[in-house]
């Protein structure tokens, strides 16, 4: 997987593209082999120059893989967690679609055998 780094209002500290790769790393599983050719845009930063606290800090991370997108925002009072509900929001999503499509292709196997198996769906 390529992962692609930006800071908005804001330059990511080593310690933090390394923690985001790491939680990236996981998503190689769930793809299975789209995996190998998946493109990430993680974009980091301060949500608006402004505010000094509150929830100012997002983590938005957009994934490309096989033809399909998956895009994931969240928005929190540190960076960290920021990085970690938008990840777990990413995984969500992937395993959400996996999992309908591996319904639907279950789904029509079904149709299928019994439209050989009575001559009716």
């Amino acid at each position: 997987m390529q992962i692609q780094f930006t800071g908005s209002n804001y330059e990511p500290s080593s310690d933090v593209v390394e923690m985001t790769k790491k939680k990236l790393a996981g998503l190689n599983r769930s793809l299975g082999k789209d995996g190998e050719n998946a493109k990430a845009n993680v974009i980091l930063g301060k949500a608006t120059e402004a505010h000094q606290n509150g929830k100012i800090w997002q983590a938005e991370i957009n994934l490309a893989c096989e033809g399909k997108t998956y895009n994931a925002k969240a928005v929190r009072e540190n960076i960290k967690p920021a990085i970690n509900a938008a990840s777990a929001e990413l995984f969500r999503e992937v395993r959400r679609t996996r999992s309908r499509a591996e319904t639907r292709k279950r789904r029509g196997g079904f149709e299928l055998k019994n439209l050989f198996r009575f001559g009716r769906s």
